[in-house]
């Protein structure tokens, strides 16, 4: 076997086993979160929707955070308050940090009840998976 030869299989190897610890590692993170269940109405139904941690999008998002508590002010049909509208994702990455700090000290929604403990949580693991606008399963 040439010194050549030698050289490519053993980087081959090794490119394999960086790729297997890299993708454990990521495979790993999703898999150590717990689906989250949130209730519609903050906690006080039986009725509630359980959302695998690993499958967190924007569509998910919008749904049972951003449309039922965010659209009667910020959006086209809200009348934008505030100069802003949340109707699309890019509108929300571009809001996220105003995001975080109006969920932490709940002053949003406005004259409305908080978002309840589970939609905090939700909204939080999606911004910290990095607010993907899709899941890729």
């Amino acid at each position: 076997m040439s010194t050549k030869s030698f050289f490519c299989k053993v980087l081959l190897i090794f490119s394999s086993l960086v790729a297997l610890i890299y993708l454990d590692g990521c495979g790993y993170a999703l898999d150590a979160i717990h689906p989250t269940t949130l209730s519609n109405d903050g906690g006080s139904s039986s009725q509630s929707s359980t959302v695998p941690a690993n499958q967190i999008d924007y569509a998910v998002i919008r749904t049972e955070i951003f449309a039922p508590h965010c659209y009667e002010c910020h959006s086209l049909a809200g009348g934008n308050a505030g100069g802003i509208n949340l109707e699309t994702y890019l509108n929300i990455k571009s809001n996220l940090s105003d995001i975080q700090i109006d969920m932490a000290d709940d002053s949003m929604p406005k004259d409305r009840p908080p978002l309840s403990s589970a939609e905090k949580n939700l909204l939080a693991l999606w911004i910290s998976q990095g607010a993907p606008e899709f899941v890729i399963p």
